[in-house]
């Protein structure tokens, strides 16, 4: 997002609240490096709905969104910007009705995969519960192997997986104004660049 700068941000009547929306309906999008593809189509919702705002691809697929200036700058442009993935697994291979084969896009310790229960969202957006029965080392990627509750029928090659959170109830939430979901990492910073992004475009 490129704006020129203006003056001190002061609190947006009724902005809050929205910007709380963005950032709960961006961290529960299933992500991971390659296969950003939600988020992408959730951020040019986003922009089709402004018309105000100009979205442009670059070669490396990153999106630049700026409002058009209107006449020369006066000063330099601030950039916010914020990745669109998260760590996560990928599926590779549908072994069987029962198992697959996934490559986790991260860094995490391998302690946190053993026996761990991970969701799988399919293309249509259904999520299939699974357990990880192996890792194996690999690079540049782990790869795991899990079982999944329900079968396998409606998975394949390139669906997300994450892992489960199964305390504490619904995500997402606010528990003790502590915001919790499914992944922060680096989706809080997309609607944090977008809230700004939005208050600064208004003024």
């Amino acid at each position: 997002m490129m704006i020129s700068r203006k003056r001190a941000l002061r609190p947006e009547r009724g902005g809050s609240a929205k910007h709380e929306q963005w950032l709960a309906e961006l961290t529960t999008l299933p992500t991971a490096a390659g296969r950003e593809d939600r988020v992408v189509e959730w951020v040019r919702r986003w922009v089709r709905a402004r018309a105000d705002v100009r979205l442009r691809e670059d070669r490396a697929g990153n999106l630049v969104l700026e409002v058009p200036s209107g006449g020369s700058r006066s000063r330099a442009p601030i950039w916010f910007t914020a990745h669109l993935d998260h760590p996560a697994f990928v599926v590779t291979h549908v072994i069987d009705g029962r198992r697959v084969k996934l490559e986790f896009r991260g860094g995490v310790h391998p302690p946190y995969f053993e026996r761990a229960r991970i969701d799988i969202v399919d293309s249509s957006d259904g999520t299939h519960a699974a357990r990880i029965t192996r890792l194996e080392r690999a690079s540049p990627f782990n790869t795991v192997h899990a079982d999944v509750d329900g079968g396998t029928e409606r998975l394949d090659a390139g669906d997300i997986g994450r892992c489960r959170f199964e305390e504490g109830g619904a995500l997402p939430r606010v528990d003790r104004g502590v915001f919790h979901t499914h992944a922060c990492d680096d989706l809080a910073a997309v609607a944090a660049a977008l809230s700004a992004f939005d208050v600064l475009r208004r003024r």
